[in-house]
């Protein structure tokens, strides 16, 4: 970038949650929309198929009144901001970390996204960590995610 702040060969985008969510939707996004292009990501217990969220999260109430339409409306918001409806335009490398007990963004959230990912040839890694919830808090995963994700970064923003 102009200001020197970033190097726009090395950006990087990742989050957990609604920001799990934001970096999935990020990275499908067509790059005429994205000024530079994420290198890396890291998309950690998000969305990435609102009405599948919908049919098997414990907070169905969440997204009804968070998109206030129905879920099954043809070419609605649940399809319109999904990002797995967009994975067409996929390319950046991207890390899915999720808790395998997690009943707020259920792991097949990130099932989901890991399979399209594949099936499109986007380099990509699935670490579901067992007995986990939607925050991960056994010391040692926690310490084991940390790791992955320095080294995801590492290798596709350093090399």
């Amino acid at each position: 970038m102009k200001s020197g702040l970033a190097d726009p060969a090395r950006i990087g985008v990742g989050g957990w949650s609604y920001g799990g969510y934001m970096t999935a939707w990020a990275v499908t996004r067509p790059e005429a929309e994205i000024r530079y292009p994420f290198r890396a990501a890291v998309m950690g217990a998000g969305i990435s198929n609102w009405l599948s969220f919908h049919g098997t999260a414990e907070i169905p109430a969440w997204d009804a009144l968070f998109w206030q339409a129905s879920p099954y409306e043809p070419n609605g918001p649940y399809q319109q901001f999904s990002p797995i409806h967009q994975i067409r335009h996929a390319r950046t490398p991207t890390l899915i970390l999720h808790g395998g007990a997690d009943q707020t963004a259920p792991a097949s959230q990130a099932q989901e996204f890991y399979q399209a990912l594949k099936e499109r040839a986007v380099p990509t890694q699935l670490v579901i960590y067992p007995r986990e919830g939607h925050p991960i808090q056994e010391r040692e995963h926690q310490r084991d995610m940390l790791e992955r994700i320095l080294a995801w970064y590492n290798r596709h923003l350093l090399d």
